[in-house]
């Protein structure tokens, strides 16, 4: 799913926090409070004192990549936070969610993810099904009849540019493959 964040430097962040917890849920649910935290401030009034300072921290927040940097500019949040009284109900219920999914990314490491391969079943009906399946039974491509001879000619072509080897004699090589 990490394919499907855009824009890049927020997938390559996703990919560096992952990289060193080995656990993806914990890092795509922190962006995500960090984002909804982020709307829920951007719906309260702009006459809310600290309302500029906690946006500047809460976007610096959403730039870090590395634990402890996360971690330190979070408390920094939360100081900036603890300055709005009285606090909105819905901002604050959105900056606790924020703090358990920081304190969740910077504890529950999964090393062991690292080492482990994801192994998703798509059905039978599926190119690698089928190109496998070809291979084993030895139909190269099933479905291409331009295919099937490209394999052969890339070969003769490398053989006619490094060695002495003739490449095109009667009936050697198909008609539909012969370059004139």
């Amino acid at each position: 799913t990490l394919w499907k964040i855009y824009p890049f430097d927020r997938r390559e962040r996703l990919s560096n926090i992952t990289a060193q917890t080995g656990n993806w849920g914990a890092a795509y649910a922190c962006d995500q409070a960090v984002q909804q935290s982020i709307k829920a401030l951007n719906q309260l009034p702009d006459t809310l004192p600290q309302k500029a300072f906690l946006r500047m921290a809460l976007l610096d927040l959403s730039t870090k990549s590395r634990l402890d940097k996360l971690s330190a500019q979070f408390q920094i949040v939360e100081k900036t936070f603890a300055q709005i009284s009285p606090a909105p109900s819905g901002l604050q219920e959105k900056i606790e969610d924020l703090r358990a999914r920081v304190n969740a990314v910077c504890t529950d490491f999964m090393p062991e993810k690292h080492w482990t391969p994801a192994l998703r079943w798509n059905g039978i009906n599926n190119q690698y099904h089928h190109w496998l399946h070809g291979f084993l039974t030895g139909n190269w491509m099933p479905n291409s009849r331009l295919w099937v001879w490209w394999p052969f000619v890339a070969i003769r072509s490398s053989a006619l540019i490094f060695s002495e080897i003739p490449i095109c004699s009667a009936g050697n090589i198909p008609r539909c493959c012969m370059v004139m």
